[in-house]
């Protein structure tokens, strides 16, 4: 899934993580405060 999502890694425009047992709301939280070097939102992406 990675790989369809972000392709081979030359241009890193996404971060995925996994959360199984962890409401959204959890998971949203922990992507706020994750630290990417840049300016970047959240966007859940349901499958």
């Amino acid at each position: 899934m990675d790989e369809l999502a972000v392709g081979d890694g030359k241009n890193i425009r996404y971060i995925t993580t996994s959360h199984p047992g962890e409401s959204e709301i959890e998971v949203v939280r922990f992507a706020q405060k994750f630290g990417s070097g840049t300016e970047s939102r959240v966007e859940v992406v349901r499958i």
